[in-house]
């Protein structure tokens, strides 16, 4: 084989290894994400899915999450969440129900 198709093969499994250890260090944040949300510690869940989607901004589920965190928190920036959220799925049924639902006034 060729150096120069053997330094290309390298470069190539190399950048293959830098987006695998984002994807599961963004999924690393979104389960420990989770953990914080079913203890109700919201602040430290929407730090968690935050670090998630600055890995991985098209995480849908890390989206409708931190918007749940901060909804439970009586933010009004879960609003841009949702709608990020429907925008790369608008047929996320999760995200739709939770639009939906009715908000206690």
């Amino acid at each position: 084989m060729p150096k120069q198709y053997l330094f290309l093969l390298l470069v190539v499994v190399f950048t293959l290894g830098n987006i695998l250890a984002k994807a599961q260090s963004a999924r690393e944040h979104l389960e420990t994400g989770n953990r914080y949300f079913a203890q109700g510690q919201f602040e430290a869940a929407i730090g968690q899915f935050t670090a998630a989607l600055a890995q991985k901004p098209d995480l849908v589920a890390t989206l409708n999450n931190r918007s749940l965190s901060k909804n439970n928190l009586k933010q009004f920036a879960a609003v841009p969440d949702f709608n990020q959220a429907l925008k790369l799925n608008p047929k996320n049924v999760h995200t739709i129900i939770t639009v939906a639902r009715p908000k206690p006034v």
